[in-house]
């Protein structure tokens, strides 16, 4: 090979090699083909480089008579493409594309490809053809496919209609247009209401729906002057609830203790306005600030009504409002009201004549001091009534107070206690048939207390002195000017039942912030009732009010044995607040019988426990001298314990009343009456037997101990 020829060659390699990366490139702003390169530096007798074959082929169509054909350029196929090139657009004609054509069969003609990396191709052309078929007119409809209902409004048709449109010699008809609409029944249909026939003159819907739940319906299609009606469809469900309705409002009574005379009634509906049954509606307080009452659900019927029956509002004097919600949805009724307040079923003494104050607390009154209270009467939900005119009296008195401190008003609605005498009471009011929730404890303190200045010696006064009344020994603590006792202390009663552990560097403080100077325990002769199914144990009340302490002071209580029907695992201390017993919580230990709390201030204490549920009448072996006694002989008895509760009895078992306030280890003599049938336990009753007739003594003081007298008679009941 010559060297010229050697160069040649090298050079058509390099134009072989830059066709096949790019096929065809653009050299400076002429386009050139791979093709053209490799001819134009081939080497001398090279055969001649051949192109692609790439085919067009225009598609089939057919048009009906009396219609024009647009064809778009886009209607055809090709083969023999190579990727990376592409064929967008082809010049289509047909002689049959006119609306007068006459029915027969046409050629499409392709021409003058438009895209990219054509011309590496030796394109061919293949032509379609157009067919105008000899039709005649719509003649008759029927459905190829038949509707079937959905499950619900919310649903389209579970099977969507086919028509199927012929002519004469039914042969199928096409771009003809089938129009759906409702046939019997009261709803709409929805949806695409027409469909236009194919070259196989079936006309498909897609998305057709009805929105009427509950009844029958059918659907009429109709191409021109033909007609059809699908056979009867449903009844459907209703969809999801969608609105919520006011259909019947509430109405205000006049009083608290009524229900609303109108209850409310509301309507659920889907998004055709269809009732939605078995939808839960929930009614609240849109305003007001009482306490809505009642059933607060109620679920609609077949007719989508939820109706409410037994609401009721318990704030007297205030409008209100209802809220009612179904998941996101929610409706409000009108304001209603104000309600009147109910009948009287509560006697409270408290701070105000009008209603407008609170049980009158716990407090401390200075020397000469006056504290005026007043009898307010409540209806069951708490609502003032009236202001009430009653006995006024001192109950639970301690130390040296008297009756005569405190003085009725002239019209009996109010009282005014003079802190003339130093000790403690609770205001007691009483009026009709009602029973008082008493005042908290009031404690009067006539003389002044001395206060260290602290510091150096010289003019200071010695450091307070904290007497303990209750506890065993009184030692007569020494505090710090500012209330602090530096030492640990432990408290007990003199029967050593209960203790109070006082911690090293424990503050201890009067109402008035000052160093605290006495301390008290006494036991509780008749504390309030506890909640129904528990009994009170034992129950102290620790003085003076207003004391508080920090860190917080121990209180341990060593409770009885327990006679059957107790429940020792539910023993707990709790503390009254003034208006009921708050649970404390603390420790319990069973094997011990001790139970626990931690106190930061004085109040009334007391161990309860819960009764199981056959619990009776329990007495701890009393032992009584003699054993047997006649009438008005006298009898010992020894500190014992009683509880006493019986099935079905109302109200909580509590311990019993005192009957005497010395505390004494010693027996008590009580002389023996005769016991009445009445007095006798039915149960137990039999004639000519002996009976047991239950005194009760309760000693209350350094021992908080409750006594039981027990005497036996030998008498017939009646004798």
């Amino acid at each position: 090979m010559g060297r010229n020829n050697l160069v040649r060659l090298i050079r058509f390699m390099g134009v072989l090699i830059f066709a096949l990366i790019a096929t065809a490139g653009t050299l400076g702003s002429t386009t050139v083909s791979a093709i053209s390169l490799i001819e134009s530096h081939k080497l001398p007798g090279m055969p001649a480089v051949q192109p692609d074959v790439l085919t067009i082929t225009a598609n089939d169509v057919v048009k009906n008579y009396g219609k024009v054909l647009t064809l778009t350029g886009t209607e055809f196929t090709v083969s023999g493409l190579k990727p990376g090139d592409a064929v967008t657009r082809v010049t289509l004609t047909s002689a049959g594309t006119a609306a007068d054509a006459w029915p027969g069969t046409y050629a499409i003609v392709p021409s003058n490809a438009i895209g990219s990396g054509l011309e590496n191709y030796a394109i061919s052309y293949v032509n379609g053809t157009l067919t105008i078929p000899l039709i005649y007119p719509p003649r008759r409809i029927s459905l190829a496919t038949p509707p079937s209902a959905a499950a619900s409004v919310g649903s389209p048709l579970a099977t969507q209609p086919v028509v199927l449109v012929r002519d004469r010699n039914n042969n199928p008809v096409s771009q003809v247009t089938v129009t759906a609409s409702r046939g019997h029944g009261t709803g709409a249909l929805r949806g695409h209401l027409t469909a236009v026939s194919d070259s196989k003159g079936l006309a498909t819907f897609t998305d057709l729906g009805y929105n009427k739940s509950g009844e029958i319906f059918t659907i009429r299609f109709a191409a021109g002057s033909l007609s059809i009606n699908s056979s009867s469809l449903g009844p459907i469900s209703s969809g999801a609830p969608s609105a919520l309705a006011i259909d019947r409002p509430p109405v205000a009574g006049t009083s608290v203790d009524a229900n609303l005379p109108d209850q409310p009634r509301i309507k659920v509906t889907d998004q055709y306005n269809n009732p939605v049954s078995g939808a839960e509606v929930t009614v609240s307080l849109a305003s007001g600030p009482g306490t809505l009452r009642g059933t607060l659900t109620a679920v609609s019927n077949a007719a989508g009504l939820a109706a409410f029956t037994d609401l009721g509002y318990d704030k007297a004097g205030e409008k209100f409002s209802l809220h009612f919600t179904l998941g996101d949805l929610s409706v409000d009724s009108g304001s209603m009201g104000p309600l009147a307040p109910g009948a009287a079923t509560q006697l409270r003494v408290e701070t105000a004549a009008n209603g407008s104050g609170t049980t009158v607390p716990a407090q401390t009154l200075a020397a000469d001091k006056t504290l005026t209270v007043y009898g307010i009467t409540r209806d069951r939900f708490n609502n003032y009534v009236a202001a009430a005119a009653g006995t006024w009296s001192l109950v639970n008195k301690s130390g040296s107070i008297r009756d005569t401190d405190l003085v009725t008003a002239a019209d009996q609605k109010s009282a005014t206690l003079t802190a003339s005498h130093s000790g403690s009471a609770m205001i007691h009011f009483s009026s009709g048939d009602l029973t008082s929730l008493d005042s908290g404890r009031i404690t009067v303190r006539t003389s002044k207390i001395i206060r260290g200045t602290g510091g150096g010696g010289g003019g200071s006064s010695p450091p307070p002195t904290l007497k303990t009344n209750g506890f065993v020994p009184d030692p007569g603590l020494i505090i710090g000017t500012d209330g602090v006792r530096a030492e640990a202390l432990q408290l007990k009663t003199s029967d050593g039942r209960l203790t109070l552990d006082i911690a090293a560097k424990t503050k201890l403080l009067n109402q008035s912030g000052g160093p605290l100077t006495q301390l008290t325990i006494s036991p509780l002769a008749k504390p309030a009732p506890t909640a129904e199914r528990s009994t009170i144990l034992l129950a102290y009340e620790l003085g003076p009010d207003g004391a508080t302490f920090n860190p917080p002071l121990v209180l341990t209580v060593k409770y009885p044995s327990l006679p059957e029907g107790i429940d020792e695992k539910s023993i707990r201390v709790v503390r009254w607040n003034g208006f009921s017993w708050q649970d404390l919580g603390g420790g319990l230990n069973l094997g011990s019988g001790i139970v626990t709390a931690s106190i930061s201030h004085f109040s009334q204490y007391a161990v309860v426990a819960d009764l199981l549920q056959s619990s009776r009448v329990a007495v701890r072996d009393p032992l009584i001298t003699p054993a047997k006694a006649n009438e008005g002989q006298p009898a010992a008895v020894p500190p014992v314990t009683i509880l006493s509760s019986l099935p079905g009895s109302t109200g909580a078992a509590q311990p019993t009343p005192a009957l005497a306030s010395t505390p004494s280890a010693a027996p008590a003599n009580l002389n023996v009456p005769r016991p009445t049938a009445s007095q006798l336990p039915v149960n137990d009753y039999k004639p000519q037997s002996n009976w047991l007739l239950v005194m009760l003594v309760t000693v209350l003081g350094a021992g908080a101990v409750v006594t039981l007298a027990m005497v036996l008679s030998r008498r017939k009941p009646g004798n």
